[in-house]
């Protein structure tokens, strides 16, 4: 018999919610691991009260029952699993996996017994009264997951700013749970379903993330959140008094929190929530951007956001929330945008198949991200395949048109060489048609009323009629001489030519180049070449020389 089972596909149920993973069954115990989330679940081999086999929707299903009330329930498993689960439980825990039929007559009747967290309906119910009713709601409210704000609440914090799920919300923190209260929505979120914690700076330096991950997720109709997201203002500063006298506060946090606080707004949140969840609070490692920032501006699906790369993952916020840790990171790949080359894309495949695309990065962030991802050891797919995107910053920063191109360089003096003939030959073609042109021999065929030779009376009209008009002379239209191509006037560029030999300067630039970027690390494309010309131009005649002839002596 072997001495671990491993499962894949596997779900385990919380609150109606099917959450993947994969579930480890050893000496030690039953082991479950969230796909998504990461989230962990140890249940000890020495706490496991009872087992029993079911059919469920997916398949088959293992529920488990501990010694101190708590119920796990995993499903998807196949039909023909049952005897190997049977045996390994006979050999390691000592238990009798159960095959349990669900009763799936549509009954509404029985004797319901309480038992851990959950009630089972098992015979019939024979006794009626009130008594019975009080009895049952008390069952129901000491073994289910209800919440009830009894007391007063720690601290209350007004009209915050939430971006997801979206609106102004008075958060009131109670010692086991959090309240949110807004104009339409109602929440109470328990300690216990804390996943993480983030404190995330805006690039604009002026606000501030706070970001609650959460599983199980907060529903609103039919949609789920996994994250609670906060925005604060920098500028925004507040005096909080908690609800409680300072031996009170001094037993329960231990110097984290004092009874009178003050200060930024989101440090207070922060700071009260770390306390209470007792989680710690990630915030970015030391990645910086081309900006200065300490995140990268990007889309993702249909909105922009802001991608910040942490020291165990990335997330993203801030519609939709993403958050994909290291160790589920199959392999990164860095692509050309579609629709120009000033933007690339940051692509992620998880080891469970699923991918993400930023797309839309500023190319200046390519160097930043790249040395942070190898630095993090992360599979690079397209490494080393330079179609596709250059895999390190000076390939990156060549495709820039900001390098010297002699190619280009030749392709523009032979455009100027061609404008000059066409010029040339437009102006000896307009002179021609200028002197056709004499506009003070035509005159009105019509004479104006403040026309000087007009007549006062119709007598003068036999006077006009002596008075005829000079007849025109007739245009001269000469022949344009026909434009030659530029083809005709220039020979065709033999393809099989050598091609002209590199400067000593580009020589030099290509073998100190490194040496440059050593010297100054994170030096951008830009100040590299202005360092270089620097570099070239104190150097000493002896030396330019050396390199002279170090470049005539390659070609």
């Amino acid at each position: 018999m072997a001495d671990t089972l491993e499962f894949n596909e596997i779900y385990q149920e919380v609150k109606g919610s099917m959450n993947d993973g994969r579930l480890r069954l050893s000496r030690q115990g039953v082991i479950f691991k969230n796909s998504k989330t990461g989230k962990v679940d140890n249940i000890q081999a020495s706490e496991l009260a009872e087992g029993i086999w079911r059919r469920v929707a997916l398949g088959h299903g293992l529920k488990l029952l501990t010694k101190n009330g708590h119920v796990y329930k995993y499903d998807g498993f196949r039909e023909s699993e049952f005897d190997k689960l049977s045996e390994f439980f006979k050999s390691h825990y000592r238990l009798e996996l159960a095959e349990k039929d669900l009763c799936v007559k549509g009954w509404n009747w029985g004797t319901v017994k309480f038992g851990g967290d959950s009630g089972a309906m098992s015979s019939l119910l024979v006794k009626h009264g009130t008594h019975l009713l009080a009895a049952f709601a008390q069952n129901v409210l000491s073994k289910a997951d209800v919440i009830q704000a009894t007391g007063d609440a720690i601290c209350i914090f007004r009209e915050l700013q939430c971006l997801t799920p979206r609106g102004r919300y008075d958060i009131r923190i109670y010692p086991t749970f959090l309240h949110l209260h807004g104009k339409t929505f109602d929440y109470k979120i328990p300690y216990t379903t804390v996943l993480r914690l983030f404190l995330l700076p805006h690039k604009d330096q002026r606000q501030m993330f706070f970001v609650i991950s959460l599983d199980p997720p907060i529903k609103q109709g039919q949609t789920r959140y996994h994250f609670l997201i906060l925005l604060f203002s920098k500028d925004e500063d507040i005096s909080l008094t908690l609800n409680m006298n300072e031996d009170e506060v001094e037993k329960r946090f231990e110097g984290r929190l004092t009874k009178n606080m003050s200060g930024s707004l989101y440090e207070m949140v922060s700071r009260v929530m770390k306390a209470l969840v007792n989680r710690k609070i990630t915030v970015p490692g030391n990645f910086q951007g081309h900006s200065g920032a300490q995140c990268i501006t990007c889309s993702y699906k249909a909105s922009s956001g802001l991608l910040y790369p942490l020291e165990r993952g990335f997330i993203y916020v801030h519609k939709p929330p993403v958050h994909i840790r290291f160790d589920e990171i199959s392999f990164v790949n860095f692509a050309r945008g579609t629709t120009t080359t000033r933007s690339f894309d940051f692509e992620i495949e998880t080891k469970q198949g699923t991918q993400y695309t930023f797309s839309s990065i500023e190319r200046e962030e390519y160097g930043k991200l790249f040395d942070f991802v190898n630095a993090k050891k992360l599979n690079i797919k397209n490494r080393g395949h330079k179609e596709s995107m250059p895999q390190t910053y000076d390939e990156y920063a060549d495709s820039d048109e900001d390098q010297h191109d002699a190619y280009l360089e030749r392709m523009k003096e032979e455009g100027k060489i061609r404008e000059e003939h066409a010029d040339d030959s437009s102006d000896e073609s307009g002179e021609e048609t200028d002197e056709s042109f004499n506009p003070g021999e035509e005159d009105e065929d019509v004479a104006e009323e403040f026309d000087s030779e007009v007549s006062a009376s119709s007598d003068g009209g036999s006077d006009g009629e002596e008075k005829r008009k000079p007849a025109k002379k007739a245009k001269i239209v000469k022949e344009r001489k026909p434009r030659k191509k530029p083809s005709e006037s220039k020979k065709g560029k033999d393809p099989n030519a050598p091609k002209r030999p590199m400067s000593a300067y580009m020589l030099w630039l290509n073998a100190s180049r490194e040496k440059i970027k050593s010297d100054h690390p994170g030096i951008s494309i830009t100040d590299l070449s202005k360092k270089a010309g620097e570099l070239w131009k104190g150097m000493s005649k002896e030396k330019k020389e050396v390199a002279l002839g170090w470049g005539r002596g390659m070609f």
